[in-house]
Protein backbone atom coordinates (compact mmCIF):
# COMPACT_ATOMS: atom_id res chain seq x y z
CA UNK A 1 0.00 0.00 0.00
CA UNK A 2 2.93 2.37 0.59
CA UNK A 3 3.51 2.54 -3.19
CA UNK A 4 -0.05 3.60 -3.93
CA UNK A 5 -0.25 6.80 -5.99
CA UNK A 6 -3.05 9.34 -5.84
CA UNK A 7 -3.49 11.91 -8.61
CA UNK A 8 -5.95 14.69 -9.23
CA UNK A 9 -6.52 15.17 -12.94
CA UNK A 10 -8.34 17.53 -15.28
CA UNK A 11 -8.92 16.97 -19.03
CA UNK A 12 -8.03 19.94 -21.26
CA UNK A 13 -10.33 20.66 -24.21
CA UNK A 14 -9.61 22.85 -27.22
CA UNK A 15 -12.23 24.48 -29.41
CA UNK A 16 -10.28 24.96 -32.68
CA UNK A 17 -13.02 27.14 -34.20
CA UNK A 18 -14.50 29.63 -31.77
CA UNK A 19 -18.22 29.29 -31.04
CA UNK A 20 -18.43 26.07 -33.05
CA UNK A 21 -19.35 24.07 -29.97
CA UNK A 22 -16.97 21.31 -31.10
CA UNK A 23 -14.27 20.49 -28.53
CA UNK A 24 -11.49 17.92 -28.58
CA UNK A 25 -9.55 16.61 -25.62
CA UNK A 26 -5.90 17.50 -26.29
CA UNK A 27 -4.32 16.65 -22.95
CA UNK A 28 -4.64 15.95 -19.25
CA UNK A 29 -3.27 17.99 -16.37
CA UNK A 30 -2.14 16.05 -13.32
CA UNK A 31 -1.38 17.05 -9.74
CA UNK A 32 0.28 14.57 -7.43
CA UNK A 33 0.13 14.42 -3.64
CA UNK A 34 3.18 16.68 -3.30
CA UNK A 35 1.40 19.43 -5.26
CA UNK A 36 3.46 19.12 -8.44
CA UNK A 37 1.46 19.89 -11.58
CA UNK A 38 2.29 18.58 -15.05
CA UNK A 39 0.50 17.55 -18.21
CA UNK A 40 0.36 14.80 -20.82
CA UNK A 41 -0.57 15.53 -24.42
CA UNK A 42 -3.13 13.24 -26.07
CA UNK A 43 -3.16 14.61 -29.60
CA UNK A 44 -1.27 11.90 -31.44
CA UNK A 45 0.81 13.40 -34.28
CA UNK A 46 -0.34 10.73 -36.73
CA UNK A 47 -4.01 11.41 -36.04
CA UNK A 48 -3.42 15.15 -35.99
CA UNK A 49 -1.73 14.93 -39.39
CA UNK A 50 -4.63 12.98 -40.86
CA UNK A 51 -7.23 15.44 -39.54
CA UNK A 52 -5.48 18.79 -39.79
CA UNK A 53 -2.97 18.01 -42.55
CA UNK A 54 -0.77 21.08 -43.16
CA UNK A 55 -2.02 22.59 -39.88
CA UNK A 56 -0.92 19.59 -37.81
CA UNK A 57 2.25 21.24 -36.45
CA UNK A 58 0.44 24.41 -35.49
CA UNK A 59 -2.36 22.40 -33.89
CA UNK A 60 0.15 20.39 -31.87
CA UNK A 61 1.80 23.54 -30.60
CA UNK A 62 -1.53 25.11 -29.75
CA UNK A 63 -2.45 21.97 -27.79
CA UNK A 64 0.81 22.06 -25.85
CA UNK A 65 0.40 25.70 -24.94
CA UNK A 66 -3.21 25.15 -23.90
CA UNK A 67 -2.09 22.44 -21.47
CA UNK A 68 0.70 24.68 -20.15
CA UNK A 69 -1.83 27.43 -19.49
CA UNK A 70 -4.15 24.96 -17.78
CA UNK A 71 -1.34 23.80 -15.46
CA UNK A 72 -0.50 27.39 -14.57
CA UNK A 73 -4.18 28.10 -13.95
CA UNK A 74 -4.41 25.08 -11.65
CA UNK A 75 -1.34 26.24 -9.73
CA UNK A 76 -2.57 29.81 -9.44
CA UNK A 77 -6.09 28.91 -8.29
CA UNK A 78 -5.13 25.85 -6.21
CA UNK A 79 -8.29 24.30 -7.68
CA UNK A 80 -10.12 24.13 -4.37
CA UNK A 81 -12.70 26.86 -5.00
CA UNK A 82 -16.30 25.66 -5.12
CA UNK A 83 -16.92 27.25 -8.52
CA UNK A 84 -14.24 25.09 -10.11
CA UNK A 85 -15.59 21.94 -8.54
CA UNK A 86 -19.15 22.53 -9.68
CA UNK A 87 -18.57 23.37 -13.35
CA UNK A 88 -18.32 20.78 -16.10
CA UNK A 89 -16.03 22.75 -18.41
CA UNK A 90 -14.36 25.93 -17.18
CA UNK A 91 -13.11 28.30 -19.89
CA UNK A 92 -9.58 29.34 -18.92
CA UNK A 93 -8.86 31.18 -22.16
CA UNK A 94 -10.64 31.75 -25.43
CA UNK A 95 -11.16 28.31 -26.94
CA UNK A 96 -9.43 26.46 -24.08
CA UNK A 97 -11.50 24.58 -21.49
CA UNK A 98 -10.64 22.72 -18.32
CA UNK A 99 -12.81 19.74 -17.40
CA UNK A 100 -14.00 18.82 -13.91
CA UNK A 101 -11.50 17.73 -11.30
CA UNK A 102 -11.37 13.98 -10.78
CA UNK A 103 -9.24 11.57 -8.76
CA UNK A 104 -7.57 8.37 -9.93
CA UNK A 105 -5.43 5.96 -7.97
CA UNK A 106 -3.16 3.08 -8.77
CA UNK A 107 0.29 1.62 -8.41
CA UNK A 108 1.90 2.67 -11.67
CA UNK A 109 1.78 5.91 -13.63
CA UNK A 110 1.33 3.97 -16.86
CA UNK A 111 -1.75 2.20 -15.55
CA UNK A 112 -3.27 5.40 -14.19
CA UNK A 113 -2.67 7.25 -17.41
CA UNK A 114 -4.12 4.47 -19.56
CA UNK A 115 -7.33 4.45 -17.51
CA UNK A 116 -7.66 8.21 -17.81
CA UNK A 117 -7.03 8.22 -21.55
CA UNK A 118 -9.71 5.61 -22.16
CA UNK A 119 -12.23 7.75 -20.30
CA UNK A 120 -11.65 11.16 -21.84
CA UNK A 121 -9.98 10.84 -25.23
CA UNK A 122 -10.80 9.32 -28.58
CA UNK A 123 -7.17 9.69 -29.66
CA UNK A 124 -4.51 6.98 -29.49
CA UNK A 125 -2.62 6.40 -26.26
CA UNK A 126 0.90 7.79 -26.34
CA UNK A 127 3.59 6.18 -24.24
CA UNK A 128 3.81 8.03 -20.95
CA UNK A 129 6.95 10.07 -20.39
CA UNK A 130 8.40 11.20 -17.08
CA UNK A 131 9.06 14.80 -18.04
CA UNK A 132 7.54 17.02 -15.36
CA UNK A 133 9.60 20.22 -15.49
CA UNK A 134 7.74 22.82 -17.55
CA UNK A 135 9.23 26.08 -16.35
CA UNK A 136 12.47 27.48 -17.70
CA UNK A 137 14.50 30.39 -16.43
CA UNK A 138 12.59 33.53 -17.42
CA UNK A 139 14.17 35.79 -20.01
CA UNK A 140 13.43 39.47 -20.53
CA UNK A 141 10.41 39.42 -22.78
CA UNK A 142 9.64 41.63 -25.75
CA UNK A 143 6.82 43.36 -23.89
CA UNK A 144 9.19 44.17 -21.01
CA UNK A 145 11.63 45.75 -23.42
CA UNK A 146 8.90 47.86 -25.03
CA UNK A 147 7.68 48.88 -21.57
CA UNK A 148 11.24 49.99 -20.73
CA UNK A 149 11.26 52.15 -23.85
CA UNK A 150 8.16 53.96 -22.60
CA UNK A 151 9.58 54.35 -19.09
CA UNK A 152 12.77 55.88 -20.49
CA UNK A 153 10.68 58.30 -22.55
CA UNK A 154 8.76 59.28 -19.41
CA UNK A 155 5.49 58.43 -21.17
CA UNK A 156 2.28 58.12 -19.14
CA UNK A 157 1.49 55.02 -21.23
CA UNK A 158 4.15 53.02 -19.36
CA UNK A 159 1.56 52.35 -16.62
CA UNK A 160 -0.65 50.51 -19.11
CA UNK A 161 1.67 47.55 -19.71
CA UNK A 162 1.06 44.04 -18.34
CA UNK A 163 -2.48 44.88 -17.29
CA UNK A 164 -4.83 42.37 -15.68
CA UNK A 165 -8.40 42.77 -16.94
CA UNK A 166 -11.67 41.10 -16.04
CA UNK A 167 -13.13 39.66 -19.22
CA UNK A 168 -16.25 37.50 -19.07
CA UNK A 169 -15.84 36.97 -15.31
CA UNK A 170 -12.27 35.78 -15.76
CA UNK A 171 -9.10 37.72 -14.97
CA UNK A 172 -6.70 37.79 -17.93
CA UNK A 173 -3.36 39.52 -18.36
CA UNK A 174 -2.65 41.56 -21.49
CA UNK A 175 0.63 43.05 -22.68
CA UNK A 176 -0.89 46.49 -23.13
CA UNK A 177 -4.32 47.95 -22.37
CA UNK A 178 -4.84 51.68 -22.14
CA UNK A 179 -6.86 53.05 -19.26
CA UNK A 180 -9.52 54.67 -21.47
CA UNK A 181 -10.68 51.52 -23.22
CA UNK A 182 -9.29 52.43 -26.64
CA UNK A 183 -6.46 50.01 -27.43
CA UNK A 184 -5.56 46.54 -26.15
CA UNK A 185 -2.49 44.88 -27.65
CA UNK A 186 -0.31 41.80 -27.49
CA UNK A 187 3.31 41.59 -28.69
CA UNK A 188 4.91 38.78 -30.67
CA UNK A 189 8.25 38.20 -32.38
CA UNK A 190 8.66 36.16 -35.56
CA UNK A 191 12.11 34.63 -35.23
CA UNK A 192 13.96 31.36 -35.71
CA UNK A 193 12.03 28.71 -33.80
CA UNK A 194 9.14 31.09 -33.18
CA UNK A 195 6.21 29.34 -31.50
CA UNK A 196 3.39 30.47 -33.74
CA UNK A 197 0.72 29.06 -31.44
CA UNK A 198 1.57 31.75 -28.87
CA UNK A 199 0.52 34.38 -31.39
CA UNK A 200 -2.66 32.38 -32.06
CA UNK A 201 -3.48 32.21 -28.35
CA UNK A 202 -2.84 35.96 -28.06
CA UNK A 203 -5.35 36.45 -30.86
CA UNK A 204 -7.87 34.26 -29.04
CA UNK A 205 -7.50 36.32 -25.88
CA UNK A 206 -7.68 39.61 -27.78
CA UNK A 207 -10.89 38.41 -29.40
CA UNK A 208 -12.48 38.20 -25.96
CA UNK A 209 -12.08 41.96 -25.43
CA UNK A 210 -14.53 42.88 -28.20
CA UNK A 211 -17.06 45.26 -26.71
CA UNK A 212 -14.60 46.33 -24.02
CA UNK A 213 -11.95 47.97 -26.21
CA UNK A 214 -12.29 49.84 -29.50
CA UNK A 215 -9.13 48.40 -31.07
CA UNK A 216 -7.49 44.99 -30.71
CA UNK A 217 -4.06 44.49 -32.27
CA UNK A 218 -1.33 41.88 -32.37
CA UNK A 219 1.92 43.77 -32.94
CA UNK A 220 4.47 41.40 -34.45
CA UNK A 221 8.17 42.14 -34.72
CA UNK A 222 9.76 40.53 -37.78
CA UNK A 223 13.33 39.37 -37.15
CA UNK A 224 15.52 40.09 -40.15
CA UNK A 225 17.08 36.63 -39.82
CA UNK A 226 13.68 34.93 -39.99
CA UNK A 227 13.56 32.43 -42.88
CA UNK A 228 11.64 34.38 -45.55
CA UNK A 229 11.43 31.57 -48.09
CA UNK A 230 9.86 28.99 -45.80
CA UNK A 231 8.99 29.76 -42.17
CA UNK A 232 8.10 33.40 -42.72
CA UNK A 233 5.48 32.65 -45.35
CA UNK A 234 3.95 29.72 -43.49
CA UNK A 235 4.08 31.29 -40.02
CA UNK A 236 2.67 34.67 -40.99
CA UNK A 237 -0.03 33.01 -43.08
CA UNK A 238 -1.20 30.91 -40.13
CA UNK A 239 -1.35 33.89 -37.79
CA UNK A 240 -3.10 36.00 -40.46
CA UNK A 241 -5.78 33.33 -40.72
CA UNK A 242 -6.56 33.51 -37.00
CA UNK A 243 -6.47 37.31 -37.07
CA UNK A 244 -8.98 37.47 -39.93
CA UNK A 245 -11.30 35.00 -38.23
CA UNK A 246 -11.34 37.05 -35.02
CA UNK A 247 -11.41 40.45 -36.74
CA UNK A 248 -8.20 41.62 -35.05
CA UNK A 249 -5.61 43.91 -36.59
CA UNK A 250 -2.14 42.49 -37.24
CA UNK A 251 0.63 45.08 -37.32
CA UNK A 252 3.94 43.65 -38.58
CA UNK A 253 6.99 45.85 -37.89
CA UNK A 254 10.71 45.55 -38.50
CA UNK A 255 11.98 47.45 -35.43
CA UNK A 256 11.02 47.75 -31.78
CA UNK A 257 10.86 51.51 -32.18
CA UNK A 258 8.02 50.94 -34.66
CA UNK A 259 6.09 49.15 -31.90
CA UNK A 260 6.54 52.17 -29.66
CA UNK A 261 5.40 54.52 -32.43
CA UNK A 262 2.29 52.42 -33.13
CA UNK A 263 1.25 52.40 -29.46
CA UNK A 264 1.80 56.15 -29.16
CA UNK A 265 -0.27 56.83 -32.28
CA UNK A 266 -3.19 54.54 -31.42
CA UNK A 267 -3.51 54.53 -27.62
CA UNK A 268 -5.83 56.97 -25.88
Amino acid sequence: MKNKIFLNWWPVYLEPILDSGEKICVGICYRDKSGSTFYKLLLNSEISGAIYRDKALSMGRLSSYSCEMACKYIDSRKMYESDLLSTEKLEISAGVYLGSKRIVEGYKFEEIHLRVVKKVSCFSFIEFYSETGLEKAPLESLVDLVEKDFIEKGSHLSKDFNKSLKVYNSIKKFHFADSRGCLVAEFFKFQKGAKIYKAEISCLNLGMTKGHYEKQVLIALMDKKYDIKKKRLQGVKEVEGVVRHLDIHLEVVEKRSDMVSYIEANAA
